[in-house]
């Protein structure tokens, strides 16, 4: 079935009166919506299980699908990605809109297929979780503003590129096992900022410009004592 984007690129507005019954634009735009809505409650969950009695209800769901691609508004407050997805939107089906305040975790289960988080907006304000994302190369894709950030046991990472420039609370990265750099971090975290447990990291170079709360880093054995010096100096931590 085509997007709404190629019916726009073919110019198909403007023989809009022409188009009738299963053809026409309303007729495709119905199908459309209701193909990213079997989509998104088949692959999010409502809780952290993939039972399938915790599949996200189209209730909670609202599609614009006069924006392209078609905007998707969420009322629940957490929802989970199957681990079987291997992108948010089904590769760019839909975008998740600026208005949803829902917290997000990507990698519910072991061994997630989660290849690219394209598909969110620049602002997000829920606290986003990814898990055990060992196929994410880089951290792209994320908003360049996100309420709070968590990266747990992702080892296909090697620094943290692609991070938002703001989280507005915490983050927390963790036992991120092939992690050597901070390369990518947010410039600005509003509370604690928390490296825990990454066994390989070598510089803290690269690490925000601003943490409102304590910086933490804990079990990384890989620094040096000229690291830890200018940490000491330039920007404080907590525990070593």
């Amino acid at each position: 079935m085509k997007i709404l984007k190629e019916y726009i690129k073919e110019g198909l507005f403007d023989d809009v009166d022409k188009l009738e019954g299963e053809n026409s634009l309303e007729s495709n735009a119905k199908q459309l919506k209701k193909e990213i809505i079997d989509w998104i409650c088949s692959n999010y969950f409502s809780a952290s299980s993939e039972r399938k009695s915790y599949l996200l209800k189209k209730k909670y769901l609202e599609v614009d699908i006069t924006t392209v691609p078609p905007t998707v508004n969420c009322s629940y407050d957490e929802i989970y990605l199957n681990s079987d997805a291997a992108s948010l939107n089904n590769n760019g089906m839909f975008q998740w809109g600026a208005d949803n305040k829902f917290d997000l975790t990507l990698g519910v289960s072991f061994y997630p297929q989660l290849k690219s988080i394209e598909g969110l907006p620049e602002e997000f304000h829920g606290e986003i979780t990814i898990n055990a994302c060992d196929q994410l190369k880089d951290l792209s894709g994320l908003p360049k503003k996100v309420g709070g950030l968590e990266v747990i046991r992702c080892d296909g990472l090697k620094d943290l590129k692609g991070c938002p420039e703001e989280v507005e609370g915490f983050m927390d990265c963790r036992n991120c096992n092939h992690l050597t750099s901070l390369e990518g971090a947010p410039k600005k975290v509003g509370r604690d900022f928390s490296c825990k447990s990454l066994r390989e990291l070598k510089s803290l170079k690269g690490c925000p410009d601003h943490i409102g709360g304590t910086f933490y880093v804990i079990n990384s054995k890989e620094l040096s004592e000229n690291e830890i010096q200018w940490a000491e100096k330039n920007i404080g931590i907590s525990s070593l």
